[in-house]
């Protein structure tokens, strides 16, 4: 019987497909209502595996986190008393030799802000090469004009005129004492 519906089945595979009424300019042009709506079909598709698959990800990742620590109970368990202070000694010498680093980075950061700022996150250089890239920082630019703001296509101002500066008491007498005196000079 098994046999029947496998030659049964070839033979509907191998008769010629149905005679299709469109031409195929008019199969290429669809409506682009129904080609949006397959297409969000199958990105909601795609999202939907995409999600399925990524929650996968996080549940075995979360087992693999649970047995991680279930194993290093045990080992912590099975260990000799020498073997668990080595390992605490190990730990706490790792935990300080990452603050010595910490300590570190922040001097050499507060030696050459500059510097640290622009490396950022990243490891810093010995401190010559720091010193050297502080200075370079510090200098001003020399090719930049102070005018670097200027549209060359707006026409020019002028600048604003400057307040009159009142003369002072002293300044005042002395242009006094100064100017020629026409009440003497008319007497002479």
């Amino acid at each position: 019987m098994a046999d029947k519906e496998v030659a049964e089945s070839t033979t509907d595979e191998s008769q010629e497909p149905e005679a299709v009424d469109e031409t195929p300019e008019e199969a290429a042009a669809t409506p682009p209502e129904e080609d949006l709506a397959t297409l969000k079909k199958r990105l909601a598709g795609q999202t939907g595996a995409y999600n399925k698959l990524k929650a996968e990800r996080d549940a075995i990742a979360a087992e693999r986190e649970a047995l991680a620590k279930f194993k290093a109970e045990q080992e912590r368990l099975s260990m000799s008393e020498l073997e668990k202070l080595q390992a605490d000694n190990a730990a706490a010498i790792a935990r300080a030799e990452a603050a010595e680093a910490r300590a570190a980075r922040a001097d050499l950061a507060r030696q050459f802000p500059l510097a640290a700022e622009f490396y950022g996150d990243d490891p810093l250089p010995s401190e010559e090469r720091l010193a050297a890239l502080e200075q370079r920082l510090a200098a001003p630019n020399e090719t930049e004009d102070d005018d670097s703001d200027v549209n060359p296509n707006s026409p020019r101002r002028t600048p604003p005129a400057r307040k009159p500066v009142e003369p002072s008491l002293e300044d005042l007498q002395a242009a006094i004492r100064k100017a020629p005196s026409t009440f003497t000079e008319n007497w002479r």
